[in-house]
């Protein structure tokens, strides 16, 4: 079985995968490598880890993580994970389920009086598989404009606003940043707890995700920090956007050695069984028909193998 995980930060990019490929097809992306890090080429570079049988046969950090300082990439180089943060959101929820905290036929309005306007019919399970037909709120902000540092506080006003969906709730599967951005409010209006207070002590803690965290201040100094770039040889531009805080959909940093770990963790199933594998269930529209879409992760066949992935970008 391959389950595939990358994630991906404009040129800087950092990937981890679990495949089945033999440890020479992999030596063979070194060359893949080559003059990243040459002095007179700086270049945004490659964080890339493969393992196999739950074991790393691969890991490699070459080029730059920062151009402007010449600061190579190394494994401990801190990534902004984009939307691949789903997956630890889709985690918080799978697991306040199987605690018996909270039901997939909760409606949200439960949790959320502020969507109050929203029917009954819009249930937690289509936030999490996307079904909700709740307007995606990075469109919803770019129409808006509300400023350059987008945060969860900023999100929920903009989408209380919305009177109207983008289709009956539970016919379509439309992927939007909103879902999850109200699915980290659950769980924190549950637990009591901030989602960065819940996440280091449910998720990273246990797991001993050591250099993983929310990050709650677009503003904040992360120390290791990779930067994203745009363009190519002899000419990069600087292409991070710092301005997103959206919890739920975004806003985890992690580096390499920890998204190893995660994705281990998630191949055996031996601390959280229960949860990964509800983590793994696809969902399913209200007329049955099954999609391709778990707790924050993607799930689907490449040569009759299973996959499950999340992408995630950065760009300004």
């Amino acid at each position: 079985m391959h389950r595939l995980l990358p994630f991906l930060f404009s040129i800087t990019f950092c990937i981890a995968i679990q495949s089945e490929g033999t440890t020479q097809d992999y030596l063979q992306l070194d060359n893949l490598f080559t003059g990243l890090e040459s002095s007179d080429t700086w270049q945004p570079g490659v964080c890339l880890a493969i393992i196999k049988d739950n074991k790393v046969i691969y890991k490699k950090a070459q080029g730059y993580g920062n151009l402007e300082y010449g600061i190579p990439l190394d494994e401990n180089s801190v990534f902004d994970l984009a939307s691949v943060a789903k997956q630890f959101t889709g985690f918080a929820v799978a697991k306040l389920i199987t605690e018996n905290k909270l039901s997939p036929e909760d409606p949200v309005n439960k949790y959320l009086p502020e969507l109050i306007h929203l029917d009954d019919n819009v249930k937690v399970r289509h936030l999490v598989h996307h079904t909700s037909g709740i307007r995606d709120v990075g469109e919803l902000f770019a129409i808006a404009y509300t400023g350059d540092n987008f945060t969860s506080v900023e999100a929920m006003q903009i989408i209380k606003n919305q009177k109207e969906l983008n289709f009956p709730t539970g016919s379509e599967y439309d992927y939007s940043n909103s879902n999850y951005v109200l699915l980290a409010l659950v769980v924190e209006r549950i637990s009591g707890m901030s989602f960065k207070e819940w996440s280091h002590k449910n998720i990273f803690t246990p797991l001993n995700m050591t250099h993983t965290f929310v990050n709650d201040n677009p503003a904040a100094i992360i120390e290791k920090r990779a930067t994203a770039y745009n363009g190519q040889l002899p000419s990069f531009t600087y292409n991070q956007n710092n301005g997103m805080a959206l919890i739920g959909s975004s806003a985890v940093y992690s580096t390499l050695n920890d998204m190893i770990t995660w994705i281990q963790a998630l191949g055996n199933e031996n601390l959280f069984p229960e949860v990964f594998k509800l983590m793994k269930t696809k969902g399913a529209l209200d007329n049955g028909t099954e999609i391709n879409y778990g707790y924050g992760l993607g799930i689907g066949q490449h040569n009759k193998e299973e996959i499950i992935q999340h992408t995630g970008a950065t760009p300004s």
